[in-house]
């Protein structure tokens, strides 16, 4: 059972230890969509003020609905950036459901560049993912245990 403990721990060690990177280039993806939205947005509100008479200001219009949907992203997004970037890199393991984005981890997942040398906060992150792993093949190994076989 020792190898297998082992071979686990150093598998989640070694995904542990991108993590940091992960969530950085995360953080950089949300915030370049941030502001393509708020772009967006502005444009759009332009466009409305500039398009309406000043002298009617009780009849606007209603928005559009693909603005409707990026004022709405935008309200999503928006909080979970400022909880991210509060957090330090290794914390962040903590905090996933603040990149619960699919759009954007799709995007990471495929742009990722791996992180090597590894820096201080990815040795971090292997060594709780050594710890897990090790854990996990613990639990496993009580869970089901080897059967010897008896001659």
């Amino acid at each position: 059972m020792t190898p297998f403990r082992v071979i686990l721990a150093l598998i989640c060690a070694s995904l542990f230890s991108q993590f940091p990177a992960f969530s950085n280039q995360y953080i950089l993806l949300m915030q370049a969509e941030i502001s393509v939205l708020e772009r967006s947005v502005q444009k759009a509100s332009q466009a409305d003020a500039t398009a309406q008479p000043q002298a009617e200001p009780a009849s606007q219009a209603l928005p559009s609905p693909a603005v409707t949907r990026a004022k709405e992203r935008l309200a999503e997004l928006t909080p979970a950036l400022d909880e991210l970037r509060k957090t330090a890199p290794v914390k962040r393991l903590l905090h996933p459901l603040y990149m619960d984005d699919p759009t954007l981890l799709h995007a990471t997942w495929f742009k990722f560049q791996t992180a090597m040398p590894i820096g201080h906060n990815g040795l971090i992150a292997a060594a709780i993912g050594f710890a897990l792993g090790w854990i996990v093949a613990t639990l496993l190994g009580w869970i089901a245990p080897r059967r010897s076989a008896t001659a």
